[in-house]
C-alpha cells in the first residue's frame, strides 16, 4: 500500500511540475520598459497573443483571443491577481481578437476601444475574411466571396464602446466590405446561430441590467483617455491587415501591433490576409519612426527593429507576385 501511495504522490508532483512549467514557458513572458517601468505580460500564445499592460494599479488588456479560449484567458488574469480590468484595447475587429470582449466586459464592467471604421462589426458580432495578400490566400478569399462563415462570428458588443479620443485617428477610405454587404445566404443560417447563442441570453440580460459605472459615452471617452495617459500608451493608425487596424505604443519603447505584422518563422512578416496590403509598408514605416526597440505581434514571436527594417525594404517586391 505504501508503495502505491508513493507512486501516486510522485505522479501528482510530476503533474504539478509540468503544469507549472507549461504556464511559465507558454504564458508568462513579460517585458518592462526602461523609462517608466511599465510591465507588459503576454498572457497566452495559442490562437492569439493577448497582452496585459499595467502600471501603478492600472491594468489594460490588448485583444481577447477566440471565444473558446475565454476560460484560459480568465484563469491567466486570475493567476496574475488581476481584480480590476480598466480597459480593453482592440488592435482590430476579427473573431480571433474579439471573442471574449463581451465576457470580459460583463466581469469587469470596463470600456473597449476600437477604431471607428470597425465599430459596426463589433456591434454585429462578425467580420469578413480579409482579402488574400499572397497568391494562395487570394485564391482562397476569392472562393469565399462575401460569405460569413460560422468561425468568423463572435458575441456582439454594444456597451461602453469608445471610438474617439482627445486626439483624432485618421480614417482610411473604406472600399472593403461592411456589415451591410453580407451575403443574403447568411439569413438562412441566422436562426440556427441565434439558437446556438440562447445560452448567453441570461448573461446578456444581466449585463444590460447591471449598474453602469460609466454614465455616458463621454464618461467612457474621458476614462479611456486618462487610462492611456497613466500607462504611457499612444495609439497609432496602422491600416493594412484591416481598414481600422491600430497599434499601441507603450512608453515609446514597445509596440503591440496586432496583425500589422506576423512572425511565426522570421521568413515573412506580411500577414497572409490583408484588406489593404499596399498600405502595410507605410504602416511599418510609421512604426519604425517611433523609438520602439521591439514589436509584439498577435501571432508569432517578437520582431526587432533590424528585422522589421529588412522586411520593409523588401516590401516593394510584393507587387511582383
Amino acid at each position: 500500500m505504501k508503495d502505491i501511495l508513493s507512486v501516486w504522490r510522485i505522479r501528482a508532483e510530476v503533474i504539478c511540475f509540468v503544469n507549472r512549467l507549461s504556464r511559465e514557458v507558454l504564458n508568462l513572458k513579460s517585458w518592462m520598459t526602461h523609462k517608466s517601468k511599465i510591465e507588459i505580460v503576454k498572457l497566452m500564445d495559442m490562437r492569439c497573443n493577448c497582452f496585459l499592460i499595467r502600471k501603478d494599479g492600472i491594468t489594460v488588456l490588448v485583444d481577447t483571443s477566440i471565444r473558446a479560449e475565454g476560460s484560459i484567458l480568465l484563469r491567466r488574469l486570475k493567476e496574475l491577481n488581476v481584480v480590476k480590468l480598466h480597459c480593453i484595447l482592440l488592435t482590430h475587429v476579427h473573431f480571433d481578437h474579439t471573442g471574449n470582449v463581451r465576457r470580459l466586459q460583463k466581469k469587469y464592467n470596463c470600456p473597449v476601444f476600437v477604431h471607428s471604421s470597425e465599430e459596426d462589426f463589433l456591434k454585429e458580432g462578425f467580420t469578413y475574411l480579409p482579402k488574400g495578400s499572397m497568391v494562395l490566400t487570394k485564391f482562397a478569399t476569392t472562393l469565399a466571396g462575401n460569405r460569413v462563415l460560422r468561425f468568423q462570428r463572435f458575441p456582439a458588443c454594444h456597451d461602453k464602446i469608445v471610438t474617439e479620443l482627445s486626439y483624432n485617428l485618421p480614417v482610411e477610405p473604406n472600399d472593403v466590405l461592411t456589415p451591410a454587404d453580407a451575403d443574403p445566404a447568411l439569413e438562412q443560417v441566422e436562426p440556427a446561430l441565434e439558437q446556438a447563442d440562447t445560452a448567453l441570453a441570461p448573461a446578456d440580460a444581466a449585463l444590460e441590467q447591471a449598474d453602469s459605472a460609466l454614465a455616458s459615452p463621454d464618461d467612457a471617452l474621458t476614462r479611456v483617455d486618462q487610462i492611456l495617459t497613466r500607462v504611457g500608451i499612444q495609439i497609432l493608425y496602422t491600416p493594412g491587415h484591416t481598414v481600422g487596424s491600430v497599434s499601441y505604443i507603450v512608453d515609446d519603447e514597445a509596440a503591440l501591433v496586432g496583425d500589422t505584422m506576423i512572425n511565426p518563422f522570421r521568413m515573412e512578416l506580411r500577414p497572409p490576409f490583408a484588406d489593404l496590403p499596399d498600405r502595410l509598408p507605410a504602416s511599418w514605416k510609421v512604426l519604425l519612426d517611433t523609438h520602439c526597440r521591439y514589436f509584439l505581434p498577435a501571432h508569432g514571436g517578437v520582431v526587432g527593429r533590424e528585422l522589421l527594417e529588412e522586411h520593409n525594404a523588401k516590401a516593394r517586391l510584393w507587387r511582383v507576385q
